[in-house]
């Protein structure tokens, strides 16, 4: 059987106790199995231990921690700190046994009462400490592993979600500005189609958030992709009428992350028109609109059988001050007030969609 060579640091300034041990090892190398054959070196100063470490590799050190140059914690501490790589057995007398046991949680592999070593207990300690450093090394060296992982992971589900997002967005803003066009640009059939691809797309964009396990990457604004979900069901048809585009743009960044459709209109001529035509399941309407002001727009809404049961949400783009002699039909509607706040609009909305149990058709459930 082939043996196995160990090399000892032995940092010992009683001569008795350093030759003691030495022949200890000796007799353990003669009886052991497998054979095992110990190569020491010994200093009585922690300053010259230190510097062996460097120059001479070491598969364990004996240190005693009463030494001329260090005593206690101290010089434990010191060689740990120097050498952290190399197993450590603290030899104590009767009288530092506390210290020799503190040392043991700070990181030694074991300790020896000088008076109670014999060869065999000295054997077992030294492949004991090493073998449980080589396993305690080994486990930090998984636990790296597994946080660069894991750092990677991230890196890499952080670049997919975003590059997503970018991607799913880029198709929901183009396919709401074909929607948002005039209403005699498409036929029903491609109108129906458009639809398709919006609710599609929301599908896919849910799908693969819960795939990678991070829907926050995939969110608008921070906010997580199923915080304060719309309720249930077929997706809701919003229609936009709002004469700013980038009002539109920030209603549309707030909210095609949900399972809303969103059409639009940039006046309320046209959005009159589009409501008619697509029936949608709630209308955001901009009260300063100009030309059809938004209280005609509300009124013939208001007078047409085919829209008068759809919610309209107001969006007041004026403090209070400055709002005309019609502001009493503000009481007739819901309003928020522009810049809109995203959990604000969310909240309006999903709550006048419950309330009133709209469809993606625009009509209430029989």
């Amino acid at each position: 059987m082939q043996s196995e060579s160990i090399h000892v640091l032995l940092v010992e300034d009683n001569p008795g106790d350093a030759r003691l041990l030495k022949e200890y090892l000796n007799e353990a190398s003669a009886y052991s199995t497998p054979r095992t054959d110990f190569e020491w070196i010994t200093t009585d100063r922690l300053t010259q231990a230190v510097s062996l470490v460097d120059s001479r590799r070491f598969d364990v050190a004996l240190l005693d921690l009463s030494l001329p140059d260090a005593h206690g914690l101290e010089t434990f501490d010191r060689l740990q700190a120097h050498a952290p790589q190399i197993p450590i057995i603290v030899l104590s007398g009767l009288d530092d046994s506390t210290v020799a046991v503190e040392a043991v949680r700070k990181g030694a592999q074991d300790y020896l009462v000088k008076g109670d070593v014999n060869a065999s207990l000295l054997l077992r300690s030294i492949r004991y400490a090493i073998e449980r450093k080589r396993g305690e090394d080994n486990l930090k060296h998984v636990d790296f592993k597994m946080k660069e992982w894991e750092k990677r992971k991230g890196d890499f589900l952080s670049a997919v979600s975003n590059g997503f997002r970018d991607t799913i967005n880029g198709i929901r803003n183009g396919v709401s500005q074909c929607l948002a066009g005039p209403t005699d640009a498409l036929n029903e059939n491609q109108r129906q189609r458009l639809h398709a691809v919006l609710e599609r797309v929301g599908h896919l964009s849910r799908v693969v958030a819960d795939l990678i396990g991070t829907p926050d990457g995939l969110a608008v604004d921070g906010e997580s992709a199923h915080d304060s979900s719309p309720p249930s069901g077929p997706s809701s048809r919003l229609l936009v009428i709002d004469q700013e585009e980038k009002d539109a743009e920030i209603i549309r960044d707030f909210l095609t992350e949900d399972r809303y459709i969103l059409m639009e209109a940039r006046d309320g001529q046209n959005g009159i028109a589009k409501a008619i035509q697509e029936r949608p399941s709630m209308i955001l309407l901009d009260m300063g609109l100009t030309g059809m002001n938004a209280f005609e727009v509300l009124g013939r809404l208001q007078q047409d059988s085919r829209t008068c049961g759809i919610p309209v949400l107001g969006m007041i783009p004026f403090p209070a001050e400055k709002r005309n002699a019609d502001s009493a039909a503000y009481s007739s509607i819901p309003v928020l007030n522009k810049p809109l706040q995203r959990a604000a609009l969310r909240e309006k909305i999903q709550g006048l969609l419950t309330v009133e149990g709209r469809t993606t058709e625009g009509e209430k459930p029989a």
